[in-house]
């Protein structure tokens, strides 16, 4: 019993560390968010049935996230491509507001999944795409 109490204690550990690796990822850079996705892929086996939803929304918010960077990021390089036309401007502030969207997008994520892992509680709609 006291086994499972002591498990149960370092998942949570573990899942808010996750949370807290995906927000420091905008500090420390990608990293951060690469040792959270490894730990939450890590931890997922082993966890209570409460937490599982943490972890499998962890790791979909690294890859979605990624996924929304890499969007953007191709808009700012097509957007080299039309230096010389009025396109230029337009693929730019694309790129940018995907940017800003998925930093925004990952901060909500994070901030949200915290909430109910500090109430203890699962995450109600872990496969989402939004929030």
């Amino acid at each position: 019993m006291a086994e499972t109490v002591r498990t149960y204690l370092d998942s949570i550990s573990a899942a808010r560390v996750v949370y807290v690796l995906f927000l420091a990822e905008f500090f420390i850079g990608p990293i951060g968010g690469l040792i959270g996705v490894v730990l939450a892929y890590v931890c997922r086996s082993d966890a209570p049935d409460g937490l599982v939803s943490h972890y499998r929304f962890q790791i979909r918010t690294f890859w979605i996230g990624w996924l929304y960077i890499l969007i953007a990021f191709a808009a700012v390089v097509a957007s080299i491509g039309f230096v010389r036309s009025d396109g230029f401007g337009l693929m730019l502030a694309a790129g940018s507001a995907g940017w800003m969207f998925g930093v925004i997008w990952t901060i909500v994520r994070c901030i949200k999944g915290l909430k109910y892992e500090l109430r203890e509680e699962p995450y109600p709609n872990p496969g989402t795409w939004l929030f």
